[in-house]
């Protein structure tokens, strides 16, 4: 049995991709790269926003198109909407993701297992560990907690042994990943907590350093700063907090935890403990509601704050969310100028801190040759800055290697020291 894996979206998504290959090739089965080939075309699909839905169903078209015999089985979060699924011809499967460890069941390659593990991400010089799934916030337009369900925790022994297997696999650097990573352990009946899994892993022997994924800004605290700020390089100088809005309106209307003051004071707290933390965070433009002026209040906000990268989405309505009732919606011309703007100002604010690395020594971890026309050799430091290495060379790749920061331009360059 031939199979074409395929993947939208997330890093928990890309993780249960490769587990779903490691399940597959341990069964019996094939993995190939030509469509044309396969025997089934597995899509591990995405609906968070309306562009990721139609990536998905487009997807699945083209495969029913390019071999027009093959089976076409669905997972991932488009499978919470089975019946969206089953609209389009020749859909033999539907997985939802609760099911998605039972999948090699469904084909009939053998057993499932009670979860999904992983021992390397295919193509990738780092590897995701995912610690946790689901959440329960009840952000407006997040359509997230009715296709992944409420918050459940791996035990962590499991998520240690985890990782142990990771690094002496040769993985350099390990990213801890959640769809509410900060709410770890919140389902176990005792003490548990995210910081508790960061001190389990960081002494494992091999591994160079360990990154976190998306956290929310609630579960910033100073204990988990702490642990960053005291694992001397161990975990990566760098936060992904989510901010959404810079502005208080269009954060209540969000239904969003904080308010502006609040986020500062996190970011704040976090420089402060931690030397060169570099923050990235992502920014939804034409919320229903948003005035210029509030626009222009969030625009203004992120300027201030310094972001190394901003993640800017133009608002989508997600069937079932508040957010889809809502009136007063911003005009799709007038979201696509906001996006314009946020994003050529997020992209400029993030060059000016980068410069202020130029003559300092980072540590890169390298993934590859540059795909571009320079095609050198590139990585990303541990405050995840993104370097081309002038002397870099293919000997390089999937080490950690000491590199200057010499030139910050459309790209930056640098060269080892």
């Amino acid at each position: 049995m031939k199979i074409f894996l395929d993947t939208l979206g997330c890093k928990i998504n890309q993780y249960e991709t490769q587990a779903l290959r490691e399940q597959i090739l341990a069964s019996g089965g094939e993995i190939t790269g030509d469509l044309g080939k396969a025997d089934y075309y597995i899509l591990n699909s995405c609906v968070v926003t309306k562009t990721a839905e139609k990536s998905s169903l487009h997807k699945i078209r083209k495969a029913r198109r390019n071999n027009p015999g093959i089976k076409v089985v669905v997972t991932g979060c488009l499978a919470e909407f089975p019946a969206m699924a089953l609209e389009l011809a020749h859909v033999e499967l539907v997985i939802r993701n609760s099911e998605k460890n039972n999948l090699v069941s469904a084909l009939g390659l053998g057993r499932g297992k009670k979860e999904l593990e992983v021992s390397g991400l295919f193509g990738h010089r780092r590897a995701f560990l995912k610690i946790e799934d689901g959440c329960e916030n009840s952000c407006a337009y997040c359509i997230v907690p009715s296709t992944r369900g409420q918050v459940r925790s791996r035990e962590l022994p499991a998520v240690v042994r985890e990782a142990e297997r990771l690094a002496s696999n040769g993985y350099a650097e390990i990213v801890l990943t959640g769809i509410n990573l900060g709410a770890y352990g919140k389902d176990f009946a005792g003490e548990g907590g995210l910081e508790e899994v960061i001190t389990g892993i960081i002494g494992i022997k091999g591994l160079g350093r360990l990154r976190l994924s998306s956290i929310e800004p609630e579960y910033i605290t100073a204990k988990l700063l702490d642990i960053i700020a005291k694992s001397k390089g161990k975990v990566c100088p760098h936060l992904h907090i989510p901010l959404q809005s810079g502005d208080d309106s269009v954060l209540r209307l969000m239904n969003r935890r904080y308010d502006p003051d609040v986020f500062v004071g996190k970011l704040e707290m976090a420089k402060k403990k931690i030397k060169d933390i570099s923050i990235t965070t992502d920014i939804i433009v034409g919320f229903p509601g948003e005035t210029e002026k509030m626009f222009e209040n969030s625009l203004f906000f992120m300027k201030q704050q310094k972001f190394l990268k901003v993640h800017v989405f133009s608002y989508s309505d997600r069937t079932g969310t508040k957010a889809a009732e809502m009136a007063n919606k911003v005009p799709e011309a007038e979201k696509e100028s906001r996006y314009l703007k946020m994003l050529l100002a997020s992209e400029l604010a993030g060059k000016e801190f980068t410069k202020t690395f130029t003559g300092k020594e980072l540590e890169i971890l390298v993934e590859g040759i540059e795909r571009r026309k320079n095609k050198s050799i590139r990585g990303f430091s541990a405050n995840y800055i993104k370097v081309n290495i002038k002397d870099g060379t293919a000997q390089d790749i999937g080490k950690i290697v000491k590199v200057k920061l010499e030139r910050v331009e459309k790209e930056n360059y640098g060269v080892k020291v």
